[in-house]
C-alpha cells in the first residue's frame, strides 16, 4: 500500500499470509533438496512493507527470520551437515533499516551466516561502505560479501550498459580491499546475455580468467582495473529506487569547478600508471584543469581512447592515489565557463612497455 505502478503489486511482508506463503516455499526447499545453504534475497524487492510501516515491519521480519533459522537447523540435523542461511540486503546499513531490514541485528542474534550487501540493479556500486559494515559486524562471525551488479551507469538518466571486465575487476578489488570476505556476482552469465552488449567483452576465456582472479585477491590486484563514479540506486523506501528526492548522485556535475570522490582500492605499485577519463556533455575549447588529491593531472589526449564522445584523458601520478579513503577529484574549467561532467573513471594498470 502507498506505492504506484510496479511496486504496488509487490508482496507485503507485514501480512501474515505473505510470510506463510514464503515459509511454505522454504519448507518445500528444505524438504526436497539436500542443500548447503539457503539465500533470502531482500533486494528482489527491497520494498517489503507498505509505505510508512517499515519501522514496525523490522520486528515482524526479524521474528519471521528466526523461524526460518529454526527450520534450517532442524533440516541440518536431518541431513547430517550444516545448512547455512544467507541474506542479500541494501548496500548501505541505514538504507536497510529504512526499508525494514536489520541485518546487523540478525548477525548479532546468530540468525544468519552470510550477508551480501549490494545495489538493486541499476549499476555496480564502486563506493559501498564495506568498512562500515565490517565494523558493525565485528565479533559476529558472519561472512560479508560485496555484491556486484552486471550493469553500469553513472546516474539514473544515463544510458545503461553491461559492465566491462576491467570495471568488474575494479569493483571486486575495492570490496576486498575494504574488508569483505569475498565477491558476490549477480547476473554474470558466461555468455554476457544479461545485457545485450556485454558479450563483446566477456569471451569465455575472459569470463573464466576474471572469476579466477576474483577468487584469488593476490592475483586480482595484478590485473588492470577501471574504477568508475556511479551511484547508490536504493537510498530510501520511496518506491523509485532512491532516484527521487532522496537520490544521492555525484553526476552529472555542473559548474566552473566541480569536486567528485572515487575510491581506487589498493594503491598500485610505483611502476604502474594511472589515467583519468572525463566525459563532458559538450566539448570545451580547452581541456579542464584536473587535480587528484591536490596533485595535477596532465591532459594526454582530447579524445577518449574508447571512442566515447566528449572524453578527455589525463595522466595521474600513482603516488597521489589514496589507499585508505576515496580520492578527491577536482575539475575546473580552463576559462571559467561551467562544464557538465557526465562520466569519470580512473584506470590503473602496469605501465606499457
Amino acid at each position: 500500500q502507498g506505492y504506484e505502478g510496479y511496486y504496488s503489486r509487490a508482496l507485503d511482508y507485514g501480512r501474515p499470509e505473505v510470510r506463510d506463503h514464503s515459509m511454505k516455499l522454504i519448507d518445500e526447499t528444505l524438504d526436497r533438496y539436500d542443500i548447503d545453504g539457503l539465500e533470502l534475497d531482500f533486494m528482489r524487492e527491497p520494498y517489503l512493507f507498505s509505505r510508512g510501516k517499515e519501522d514496525e515491519g523490522r520486528a515482524i521480519l526479524t521474528a519471521w527470520l528466526a523461524e526460518v533459522r529454526q527450520r534450517t537447523r532442524k533440516a541440518a540435523v536431518r541431513r547430517g551437515h550444516p545448512i547455512r542461511l544467507g541474506v542479500r540486503t541494501s548496500s548501505r546499513p541505514e538504507v536497510a533499516l529504512k526499508c525494514g531490514l536489520e541485518p546487523v541485528e540478525w548477525a548479532r542474534r546468530g540468525l544468519v551466516d552470510l550477508i551480501v550487501v549490494a545495489p538493486r540493479w541499476a549499476s555496480t556500486e564502486f563506493a559501498m561502505p564495506i568498512r562500515e559494515w565490517r565494523r558493525l559486524l565485528d565479533g559476529t562471525g558472519v561472512m560479508l560479501l560485496g555484491g556486484l551488479e552486471v550493469l553500469i551507469r553513472p546516474y539514473r538518466a544515463a544510458d545503461q550498459r553491461g559492465v566491462a571486465p576491467e570495471e568488474a575487476i575494479a569493483a571486486a578489488a575495492q570490496v576486498l580491499h575494504d574488508g569483505a570476505d569475498g565477491v558476490y556476482l549477480f547476473n554474470y552469465f558466461p555468455n554476457g546475455s544479461a545485457t545485450g552488449d556485454a558479450s563483446r567483452w566477456w569471451s569465455k576465456d575472459v569470463y573464466h580468467r576474471t572469476l579466477r582472479a576474483m577468487a584469488a585477491p593476490a592475483e586480482l590486484v595484478k590485473q588492470p582495473r577501471r574504477h568508475v563514479v556511479t551511484f547508490s540506486d536504493v537510498n530510501h523506501p520511496d518506491g523509485n529506487e532512491g532516484w527521487g528526492k532522496a537520490a544521492k548522485t555525484q553526476l552529472p556535475a555542473v559548474g566552473p569547478e566541480v569536486v567528485l570522490t572515487l575510491p581506487t582500492g589498493p594503491r598500485p605499485p610505483a611502476d604502474w600508471q594511472a589515467e583519468l577519463t572525463l566525459r563532458l556533455e559538450a566539448a570545451p575549447a580547452k581541456p579542464p584543469v584536473v587535480r587528484v588529491n591536490g596533485s595535477a593531472a596532465v591532459s594526454t589526449a582530447v579524445a577518449d581512447p574508447r571512442g566515447e564522445p566528449g572524453g578527455i584523458c589525463y595522466a595521474v601520478p600513482v603516488a597521489a592515489l589514496r589507499d585508505d579513503a576515496a580520492n578527491e577529484i577536482t575539475v575546473a574549467s580552463a576559462d571559467g565557463t561551467p562544464v557538465r561532467v557526465v562520466w569519470t573513471d580512473i584506470r590503473v594498470a602496469p605501465r606499457a612497455r
